[in-house]
Parts: C-alpha cells; structure tokens; sequence
C-alpha cells in the first residue's frame, strides 16, 4: 500500500515566478525555489536561516540557456551567498 504524503507550497509573492517555499507535512525539511536575479532578498526571508534544499533559476551566461541551480545547506541564505555573492 502506498502511503500518501501532503505538500505545503507557499508562494511569497502570490506569482509562480517569485520565492516559493515548499514543506511535506509531518518532515521537518523544506524546499526554497528563488530567482536568482532576487537572491540579495532572501535574508529577509525567515526561512530561509533554517536547513533546506533550494533551486536558483536564471539563465547560463555562455549558452544562454535556462538553468538551475540546485542544493542545500543547513543555513540556506549563508550558503547561497557564500557560493554566489562575491
């Protein structure tokens, strides 16, 4: 038998496009979706100080094709801008 899951996703901005946070209820996990030209607003995001996975979407400079970047951290807003704010 196949146990069902519920997931929360939580759209900040009201848009697809914008920062999502998504939970499965009952885990203590969560998944953070951020375009990446929006990344210096993300430590203003509480959730984003606690462990997690996120997806950066923008485009790759050489091909410019759609890309993602995918990871996690246990402080996500630390990591992100650790690899990607210089």
């Amino acid at each position: 038998m196949i146990k069902g899951r519920q997931i929360k996703i939580y759209l900040a901005d009201g848009t697809v496009t914008g920062f999502r946070h998504a939970e499965i209820m009952g885990w203590t996990g969560q998944a953070l979706s951020i375009p990446r030209n929006r990344v210096k607003e993300l430590s203003d995001w509480e959730e984003s100080h606690r462990p997690g996975v996120y997806f950066l979407f923008g485009v790759d400079a050489e091909s410019g094709n759609s890309a993602v970047y995918i990871g996690e951290a246990e402080q996500v807003s630390s990591r992100i801008y650790q690899k990607f704010i210089r």
